[in-house]
């Protein structure tokens, strides 16, 4: 069990319809260790759980134990990482919308359930949904972005504010040479990157949940993206 956890798909392992009564609903929930949480974090190596956490969540309990601290700048720099990637796709003059569709997008690139199991309008749903609570969140990230008190945002796209950015981008991501890394290049790395993690992650939902299960899941999936 261990090993399946560990080795095999986003390092996660997924309960879904979970009868809640007392609420009359049901829930899914997701289990991971600290340590695969924390490289997901810092290095973005499935984008699974670390793209989950780009958009607002609710902190039940804080971050505690022995990697605490590394948990908390994992956090942190999450957060940061998913704005600089952002703004290096985005021109340099661009809608507060846009920003936030280009954050909560990066890990639905290559996501083989959208479009499928998943609404195709699933991004911009929760950006709209989400709108106060996403600026609140990438406010505390970079509060100079957003000091011109408009809609719309500027970034500074010279060589030296692109290098900078370059040199920030996760250690996945991030330039392997002195060579600058191409928009597309990083579009496919995010692609390739997701695509795998979402393909096996749901085949370890078969092998885990059982097919019955998952089959009933993934057709509530479907009802629900057919009627958005």
């Amino acid at each position: 069990v261990c090993l399946q956890q560990e080795e095999f798909g986003a390092n996660i392992y997924f309960n879904t319809l979970v009868d809640i009564p007392e609420y009359n609903r049901k829930i899914k929930y997701g289990v991971i260790s600290t340590k695969s949480l924390c490289r997901d974090l810092e290095t973005w190596d499935t984008l699974y759980v670390s793209g989950r956490l780009h958009k607002p969540v609710r902190m039940l309990v804080d971050p505690h134990g022995v990697h605490k601290q590394r948990l908390k700048d994992g956090l942190e720099l999450n957060l940061k990482n998913a704005l600089n990637v952002s703004l290096f796709l985005l021109p340099e003059t661009f809608s507060k919308f846009e920003l936030f569709e280009t954050i909560v997008g990066l890990s639905y690139t290559g996501d083989m359930r959208v479009g499928v199991a998943e609404n195709p309008n699933k991004v911009q749903n929760i950006v709209r949904g989400s709108f106060d609570r996403l600026e609140k969140l990438y406010k505390g990230v970079d509060p100079t972005l957003f000091d011109t008190g408009g809609d719309i945002l500027h970034q500074d796209m010279s060589d030296i504010a692109r290098s900078k950015l370059l040199d920030s981008l996760p250690l996945n991501y991030s330039r392997r040479s002195a060579q600058a890394l191409e928009r597309k290049e990083l579009l496919e790395r995010l692609h390739k990157t997701v695509s795998a993690s979402s393909r096996t992650q749901t085949i370890k939902g078969l092998v885990t949940a059982g097919f019955s299960k998952s089959t009933v899941y993934a057709l509530q999936k479907i009802k629900k993206a057919m009627v958005k």
